[in-house]
């Protein structure tokens, strides 16, 4: 079976929308992203993802689950929360996955250690 990883634009969920960032001040990077709702900072991190801009959407990511957790804490109570919330963390590591991924594009599996190898060429093979 071929296993591949889904681009965080189609982990798109409803569960995030509507949720207001919490009422702390933000500091000065965040004062841009204060407005925005986690799931408007998902959609720019998904646009950003789509463009190959790795790095960009790991931000936005995290600044969702900032935003995210201000409004419902960091384990939420109901179960649509949760589903959101952990989409959001999935969307921010596949960004990071991708961004590796890249950043090792054409070397070799014999640069690796030898205890290594092996689950390089597992991870591979799918």
């Amino acid at each position: 079976a071929t296993h591949q990883l889904q681009c965080p634009a189609m982990a798109d969920d409803a569960g995030t929308q509507g949720y207001q960032q919490g009422t702390a001040a933000p500091s000065a990077p965040d004062e841009a992203a204060a407005a925005l709702t986690p799931e408007e900072l998902k959609k720019e991190g998904n646009a950003l993802y789509v463009k190959n801009d790795h790095e960009g959407a790991i931000a936005k990511y995290g600044e969702a689950i900032k935003a995210f957790e201000a409004a419902k804490g960091d384990e939420p109570a109901a179960l649509e929360d949760k589903r959101a919330l952990s989409v959001l963390y999935s969307n921010r590591a596949a960004a990071t996955l991708a961004m590796v991924q890249k950043a090792q594009a054409g070397k070799k599996a014999a640069s690796l250690p030898k205890e290594l190898r092996a689950h390089a060429m597992r991870a591979n093979s799918d």
